[in-house]
């Protein structure tokens, strides 16, 4: 049987999708981020991928929520601006992006889930 052209490129792009997902360790723990650039730690679409927003840390006590990790980049699903005055924090971006783990305090998820 002859597949076509969408369809080979279909089951390609399912395929590449599923090793993807499966090298994503999960996690659940908040971090600091570390970042001092003033133009803010860029939050990706995927890892290494196009720049969605940044979160500016600068002089500044940001938190992110991360959901898993994939080599050297962690998964988020929200930031938090936290403050003398509003201890709960101010949310600074919701949604699922990706970040430099280099530029957050704390241990990879990997090293995170067996400590505990």
């Amino acid at each position: 049987m002859r597949l076509g052209t969408a369809t080979t490129l279909a089951l390609a792009l399912a395929a590449l999708s599923a090793v993807a997902h499966a090298q994503v360790v999960a996690c659940d723990v908040k971090l600091n981020i570390t970042d001092q650039d003033p133009a803010g730690l860029n939050v990706r679409a995927s890892p290494g991928g196009v720049v969605v927003a940044a979160l500016k840390a600068k002089d500044r006590w940001v938190q992110v929520h991360v959901t898993g990790q994939s080599g050297a980049w962690a998964r988020i699903d929200r930031a938090t601006f936290i403050s003398e005055d509003n201890a709960g924090g101010t949310p600074i971006f919701k949604g699922v992006g990706w970040v430099a783990f280099s530029k957050l305090a704390g241990r990879p998820c990997a090293a995170h889930n067996a400590a505990h």
